[in-house]
């Protein structure tokens, strides 16, 4: 009934734009309209008895959805990520089917006042992310892009309060899962270049990456902290020292995130609790295969 409605409305202007239908064993579900700035983000509906659920689909190729889902599925249990419905495909396009989820950490901080979060409330978010990232690793997943835009709160209602991390194209499994031909790689100092021969691709975003994504170096889970740590220290001071260089500028970020650690580290931490001086030595303390001591950064 709602798609033979819907279809009818088709050129009218106070209803939904109607754009597929589908099914397969597990539900069906209607796509209505687009909700992202790209055509791979459409909000579907599953219409229950009593009730019509909204949801998110998303449409692409199958190898980036084949690690989405794997991610989702992993983090199933978890609290901070969206729930996972469904997935499928047709001749046309691979979907999968997940939790609708309101705005990004960056599009709410556009909104506000000045353009920022109050402390409590950056502090409070703050911690909110790294326990999403806990969950992540715990799931054997390192995300080697965190940042604001990929943690989204909830639509409104019970749960808009809870952060979800989103986006995991860059993901990868955790480094403990891989076997290196070498620790020496793992043992050089935080000052020695990595051989070009052993350097990966250029992964995440300068302004919130890991030293050592700088450095060409395969990321782990002290990356995705240290990256938060980023997060956290823009939403207390509204900015980074190198926020005003270009993403194609790695070279002079990467030499302002090391500067900032020694004859800066004052002035970088300024607006940010005493505790914060410790939790960055702490996290350029942890070793490569160290897990990261999520309490007692939090």
């Amino acid at each position: 009934m709602q798609v033979s409605v819907l279809k009818a409305v088709a050129d009218c202007v106070h209803f939904c734009r109607f754009y597929d239908q589908g099914t397969d064993m597990k539900a069906h579900f209607i796509v209505m309209e687009m909700i992202g700035p790209s055509l791979d983000q459409l909000r579907a509906q599953l219409p229950g008895k009593s009730f019509t659920r909204s949801t998110a689909l998303r449409v692409g190729m199958q190898v980036c959805f084949y690690l989405l889902v794997s991610v989702l599925k992993a983090v199933a249990d978890c609290v901070h990520f969206c729930r996972f419905y469904d997935q499928g495909s047709d001749m046309k396009a691979h979907f999968i089917v997940m939790e609708m989820i309101g705005p990004s950490l960056d599009q709410l901080r556009a909104q506000l006042p000045g353009k920022s979060f109050t402390r409590s409330t950056a502090l409070r978010v703050g911690m909110q992310c790294l326990h999403a990232i806990e969950e992540l690793h715990e799931a054997g997943f390192i995300s080697r892009d965190v940042k604001p835009g990929n943690f989204a709160i909830g639509l409104p209602g019970q749960q808009q309060r809870l952060i979800r991390m989103i986006d995991f194209g860059t993901a990868k499994r955790s480094c403990l899962r891989i076997i290196y031909k070498s620790e020496k790689f793992y043992r050089q100092s935080k000052e020695d270049s990595t051989p070009a021969a052993n350097r990966v691709p250029w992964l995440g975003t300068a302004r919130y990456c890991s030293i050592a994504n700088h450095l060409g170096k395969e990321q782990c889970r002290k990356d995705d902290v240290e990256s938060w740590f980023y997060v956290c220290v823009e939403m207390l001071a509204t900015t980074l020292p190198w926020s005003q260089l270009q993403r194609s500028e790695r070279q002079a970020i990467a030499e302002i995130k090391v500067k900032v650690r020694s004859n800066h580290r004052r002035k970088f931490l300024h607006q940010c609790p005493k505790i914060f001086d410790s939790i960055l030595e702490a996290i350029d303390d942890w070793n490569d295969l160290d897990k990261p001591d999520y309490d007692g950064v939090s």
